[in-house]
C-alpha cells in the first residue's frame, strides 16, 4: 500500500515501480482488488527470480513462509543496471520510498535571532518495522557560525539528542562535512558550519503490536528529541540554547486480512 501511495511521487522523479513476491497470481489479484492497488504486482511462486537475485531468506523454516525474500528495493538505471540497493536481513523491517528518496514533510520550525531550525520527516503515516528518516535543516545569519562535532573541548559543538523509544530504535545522526576556519588569529583550524547545514538520522519502528501499545485513540504517537547549539560570530559566542523537537506520526496498520483459504499456500 505504501508503494501504491508513492506512485505519483515516483513518477514525478522519473521512476516506474513494480513489486515482486512469492505469492500466486490469484493471491495478488485478491489483494490488489481489495486494496485498490494499481501498480504491477509480479508473481514468483517458485521463488526462482528471488533466488536468482540472491535475496532468498534462508532462515525461514519449511512451511507457508518458505520462499520469501529479504525485504528490499532495487533502483535500476534505464539500461537495467542496478544503481542502488536497500535491503534488510529482518523481514519485519522495511525501507520506505519516501525515505529512500529523502522526501521531507515539515514537522516544526523555530526562528531564533541566531538560528532558524526546521525539522521534518520522510513519513507521517507509518507501519511497524519501517525506517523513518528525520531531518534537521539549520539556517544561520551572515557572519555567524556553530561548531561541528570533533571540535576541541573548549568549544560547544551542535548536538542532536534522541533516545530509543518504547517502540522504536534511534540511529546515530549523520553530519555534513564542516568548513574549517581560523578563529581570532589562532592558526588551528576549527570545524564549523556557516550559512546552511542539514542533519539526518533514522528511527526504526518496532512491530505493529508494540506501536499499538503507545498510540493515542486516534492512532497517533510522538517522537521527541532536542537540538543544542551555541552560535558565535567573529567577536563573541552567545549563550548556548536548546530547541525541543517533536515529530507526530500516525500508525497505519498492516493488511491483516488473509486471502481466501482455497488460495493460501500450503
Amino acid at each position: 500500500m505504501e508503494l501504491e501511495r508513492s506512485k505519483q511521487l515516483l513518477k514525478s522523479k522519473g521512476y516506474g515501480v513494480a513489486a515482486i513476491s512469492y505469492d500466486s497470481v490469484e493471491i495478488l489479484a485478491n489483494f490488489s482488488g481489495r486494496r485498490n492497488i494499481t501498480i504491477p504486482l509480479l508473481s514468483d511462486p517458485d521463488s526462482k527470480i528471488i533466488k536468482a537475485f540472491g535475496i532468498l531468506n534462508e532462515k525461514v523454516p519449511p512451511g507457508p513462509l518458505a520462499g520469501i525474500p529479504h525485504p528490499g528495493t532495487f533502483i535500476l538505471e534505464d539500461t537495467g543496471r542496478i544503481k542502488e540497493l536497500y535491503f534488510e536481513e529482518n523481514f519485519t523491517e522495511r525501507y520506505t520510498v519516501a525515505g529512500i528518496l529523502k522526501e521531507r514533510i515539515d514537522a516544526g520550525v523555530t526562528d531564533l535571532p541566531r538560528l532558524r531550525l526546521n525539522w521534518s520527516t520522510s513519513e507521517t503515516q507509518v507501519r511497524g518495522g519501517q525506517h523513518v528518516v528525520l531531518t534537521l535543516d539549520g539556517k544561520l545569519p551572515p557572519k555567524m557560525h556553530v561548531y561541528a562535532p570533533g571540535v576541541g573541548e573548549e568549544y560547544r559543538p551542535i548536538k542532536w539528542t534522541m533516545k530509543d523509544g518504547p517502540a522504536w530504535k534511534t540511529g546515530p545522526p549523520v553530519f555534513p562535512a564542516p568548513k574549517r576556519m581560523s578563529l581570532a588569529g589562532d592558526p588551528e583550524l576549527v570545524p564549523v558550519y556557516e550559512d546552511k547545514f542539514t542533519l539526518t538520522r533514522e528511527i526504526v519502528l518496532s512491530k505493529e503490536k508494540d506501536l499499538k501499545s503507545i498510540i493515542s485513540p486516534d492512532g497517533d504517537f510522538t517522537v521527541e528529541g532536542s537540538f543544542q547549539f551555541q552560535a558565535c560570530d567573529d567577536r563573541m559566542c552567545f549563550p548556548p540554547q536548546t530547541i525541543p523537537l517533536s515529530w507526530k506520526l500516525h500508525l497505519e496498520g498492516h493488511d491483516s486480512q488473509r486471502a481466501p483459504e482455497a488460495l493460501r499456500r500450503k
